[in-house]
């Protein structure tokens, strides 16, 4: 098997788009939601509870977080009346 060296065509293609910067199209910023960052909280269940909470979520197809997060939302919309 011989050794043949890099073309330097595709070389000088990707490094001029990498030193090109972000080419892409930004929207304006009136339809450009703002960012949502997420903070982590650590809560502790009961592991009866945490089990009914899982057994829930997935009937739901859901992931526990999205389950306990909707449930503080209903919760807190239903205080908040």
């Amino acid at each position: 098997m011989a050794i043949t060296k890099k073309p330097r065509g595709k070389d000088d293609a990707v490094k001029a788009f990498i030193e090109g910067g972000s080419a892409a199209p930004t929207p304006p910023d009136e339809e450009t939601p703002p960012p949502r960052h997420k903070k982590p909280a650590m809560l502790r269940f009961d592991p009866e509870l945490l089990r009914r909470i899982d057994k829930a979520a997935a009937k739901r197809f859901q992931s526990r977080t999205a389950y306990v997060t909707a449930a503080i939302v209903r919760q807190l919309e239903d205080d908040e009346r």
